[in-house]
């Protein structure tokens, strides 16, 4: 029982340093984009695809280094991974919103309010949907 609990947390750990990684790549392409006349205007279309930039080194680093699974990706499991993490990019584009038209937060703390509301969400749904011990 221990060992389980032992493998868990450095699993969320591992998870956390992946998300920390994720989270700057999204972060900085989000802000950069901001920049452009075009996407100060569209900010959730620049949080898109700052958070797709994120999403692909996810994909790679969380399979293999945190959650080790050496066999090929299942259509299942990429369906899985793309839904758990559409979810997360639902959370964190509603919490942007509402940090820009509510709360009138300058925009990268919304979108670092964004990030970690939505660590949570991807975190139980890769664990439990995506890379799920078999």
């Amino acid at each position: 029982m221990m060992e389980k609990i032992k493998e868990l947390f450095h699993q969320a750990v591992k998870f956390g340093l992946v998300g920390v990684i994720n989270t700057l790549i999204d972060y900085a392409v989000t802000n950069l984009l901001v920049l452009l006349p075009f996407f100060e205007k569209y900010y959730i279309a620049a949080n898109v695809i700052g958070f797709l930039c994120g999403m692909g080194n996810s994909l790679v680093m969380n399979k293999k280094w945190t959650f080790k699974q050496k066999e090929k990706m299942t259509a299942k499991q990429l369906f899985s991974f793309l839904v758990v993490n559409l979810i997360a990019l639902g959370v964190s584009s509603l919490v942007l919103t509402f940090t820009q038209e509510n709360m009138s937060l300058p925009f990268y703390i919304g979108k670092a309010v964004a990030a970690a509301a939505s660590v949570g969400v991807n975190f139980i749904g890769n664990k439990i949907l995506v890379f799920r011990d078999k």
